[in-house]
């Protein structure tokens, strides 16, 4: 049998031969492509703790609480919003001076969670390729606002007032998020030190 075609094949004009050739070369490359394309649908489950806002052609399909969402390739974006509180840890350290020149180092933790998820995707990227989005932004507030709060004090006034530096940076936080679905639970001061490692509080 394959000399009977092999007889065929020579026996056919060398245009016709690069034109089947072509022919096989692109019906196959088509089966490669949709069979990647079919292993490319993705089942992905999702916990209760997460929000799952799925899109289809850009066009919102489903919401909900954690479950099951089937991931068309090209087609669908999924976007997960965290409903647990998340723990930001912030370092400021960069400029932040005293009244009286003194360079410090402050350290505190941000506790924070998402309570309507739909304002908050609306207000905020939920990038998956850039999930730390949200964080760097609050981060880069609370530095700024470290910055204000001991270029206004002494180095004496902020080691002994941090709950005064908590109450600041937390009223400056919650009017940035203000109507955006997020709720800043609580800020606290870890530690204040200055940039020789001596600690001041």
């Amino acid at each position: 049998m394959s000399s009977y075609f092999l007889t065929i094949g020579q026996n056919l004009p060398a245009d016709v031969v690069v034109t089947v050739i072509m022919a096989a070369t692109f019906v196959l490359a088509i089966m490669i492509f949709v069979l990647l394309l079919f292993m490319s649908y993705q089942h992905r489950t999702f916990p209760t703790t997460v929000f799952v806002i799925h899109f289809r052609r850009g066009m919102v399909k489903r919401v909900m609480k954690g479950g099951r969402v089937l991931k068309l390739p090209l087609l669908d974006e999924i976007i997960t919003i965290p409903l647990t509180t998340q723990q930001l840890d912030v370092t400021a350290s960069e400029d932040i001076q005293t009244r009286d020149g003194r360079y410090l180092k402050v350290e505190l933790q941000v506790q924070w969670h998402v309570m309507d998820p739909l304002k908050a995707f609306n207000r905020f990227s939920w990038d998956e390729n850039d999930p730390e989005y949200v964080n760097n932004m609050l981060a880069a507030i609370v530095q700024s606002e470290v910055r204000n709060f001991c270029f206004e004090k002494t180095a004496k006034d902020v080691n002994t007032t941090p709950r005064a530096l908590e109450a600041h940076v937390l009223d400056k936080l919650k009017d940035f998020v203000s109507g955006s679905g997020i709720s800043i639970e609580k800020i606290t001061v870890r530690e204040i030190t200055g940039l020789n490692g001596n600690k001041t509080s």
